[in-house]
């Protein structure tokens, strides 16, 4: 199944919190010289333009991003995700907003390396349109599940992957860890972000019980619940469970975590635990 598009939730309280925990491994990866792979098994288009009649319809961005970006002092961290984020908007304004693909380009460097997989057609065409002067920039028409194992483990020996699936399948939560397992196998220093949609039916619970009982072990799970759960249907909470997370990628998670809290950017709660250990 292939009719989910992103742009309609684009720049909303999930990818903050997704691509906030994308920029704290991101950051702490680049400060050793030798160069990374990232690799995007669910890319989407890779920017994305917040006037569009998709995502003007719901205005997802306007409780996420827009107020991010109104709020004071943020921590270092966070303004180095709202620079690459103004950076697509050089007029001051908020109409363009980078994907996870973007994201990686702007944070990483030239001798860096970037694989993106994406299987939707219209996804696909915009991501080779955003990319389509980067050399550095590998994009395959590839269901992302499938690949991962084929793609790792990267010529470079260090990176990351994201895993973010659309999780229009029940089976998608499955797959999702069995992708992670193979891969993990063939690449155990390898960092894995897999992002997870927190909804009423709470089909996350079993997705990290299945992760918990892998035999990976050092896995941190960062949840931010955007409103209580039961208020009404639909997504109320994002998740990240992060493999192999960099040295006090726990610290930098949980003071930006705090200051979320205290911009009230959502109700909360927010959840910041090791489902696995060393």
């Amino acid at each position: 199944m292939l009719s989910y598009q992103h742009r309609y939730h684009a720049g909303n309280f999930a990818d903050v919190h997704k691509h906030l925990a994308l920029t704290v491994v991101l950051e702490s990866l680049t400060r050793k010289p030798s160069p990374l792979a990232v690799i995007d098994t669910h890319a989407g288009e890779g920017l994305y333009d917040l006037m569009s009649e998709e995502a003007a319809r719901i205005q997802e961005f306007k409780d996420g991003i827009e107020k991010l970006m109104r709020a004071p002092a943020p921590p270092d961290i966070v303004r180095t995700y709202l620079d690459c984020v103004r950076s697509e908007n050089p007029d001051a304004g908020l109409r363009l907003y980078p994907g996870s693909p973007r994201l990686a380009e702007r944070l990483t460097r030239p001798g860096d390396e970037i694989i993106l997989a994406e299987l939707h057609p219209q996804a696909l065409a915009a991501l080779r349109r955003t990319f389509r002067r980067s050399d550095r920039v590998h994009i395959h028409k590839r269901d992302g599940f499938e690949a991962l194992a084929a793609l790792v483990p990267p010529k470079q020996k260090r990176g990351i992957v994201l895993i973010d699936p659309a999780y229009e399948e029940k089976t998608d939560y499955k797959r999702a860890v069995q992708t992670i397992e193979r891969a993990y196998r063939r690449w155990s220093t390898g960092t894995y972000l897999l992002w997870y949609p927190v909804l009423p039916a709470g089909q996350h619970e079993e997705l990290l019980f299945t992760l918990k009982q892998s035999g990976i072990a050092k896995i941190l799970r960062s949840e931010w619940h955007h409103r209580p759960a039961g208020i009404e249907r639909g997504l109320y909470g994002s998740g990240m469970a992060i493999v192999n997370p960099p040295w006090k990628a726990d610290e930098t998670i949980r003071s930006i975590t705090d200051w979320l809290l205290d911009i009230e950017f959502g109700t909360g709660p927010a959840i910041l635990n090791w489902l696995v250990g060393e």
